[in-house]
């Protein structure tokens, strides 16, 4: 595993922790073109959607200000790591 992460740190990748919520869903603080928000990380949406600013109440899940989608997991070249609940992102150099 150490390996692994120096092979990241190399290429420029950066580490978020990811929240596993009650929807089955990855949620993530992160700030994306300027919103500081939580987010939820689903790469089965195409498209990323910033400024929802809702709530799943149903599900007894905090406030989601957007959706992670594939398009920036896709540009960012995204690794998700199941096992330890992490995502890395590779930074623009």
């Amino acid at each position: 595993m150490k390996t692994f992460k120096k092979f990241l740190k190399k290429k420029s990748y950066i580490k978020a922790k990811l929240t596993f919520t009650k929807t089955n869903h990855f949620q993530i603080q992160a700030t994306i073109n300027g919103v500081l928000g939580n987010f939820i990380l689903d790469t089965g949406a195409t498209n990323t959607c910033i400024g929802l600013n809702t709530s799943l109440d149903f599900h007894d899940v905090s406030l989601v200000d957007g959706i992670i989608g594939a398009d920036l997991l896709k540009k960012s070249k995204a690794i998700i790591d199941y096992s330890t609940s992490t995502l890395y992102l590779r930074q623009k150099k």
